[in-house]
């Protein structure tokens, strides 16, 4: 594998752009702090999610308890047995 430094990059002054120098590990550390700043954002994208689901689910399981139950919430009754 061959190991490259620095690379010189040529552009066209006209464009408005000048000649630099990109150092190579420079730029993969920058590459990984992007991809970590992505995986960041779907962390906490899958997590907000999550969330908002498990309250769905809650919200869920209440009405029915509630429409169950004749409007009143019980989560432990008699009939129900013993938990195990």
């Amino acid at each position: 594998m061959q190991q490259l430094n620095k690379t010189k990059v040529n552009m066209n002054k006209k464009e408005g752009k000048m000649d630099s120098k990109i150092d190579i590990n420079k730029y993969k550390s920058l590459l990984e702090n992007i991809k970590q700043e992505v995986l960041n954002a779907q962390y906490k994208a899958i997590y907000a999610v999550n969330k908002e689901l498990m309250f769905m689910y809650w919200h869920i399981g209440k009405i029915i308890l509630r429409k169950r139950d004749g409007g009143k919430i019980s989560f432990l009754r008699k009939r129900d047995g013993p938990l195990h």
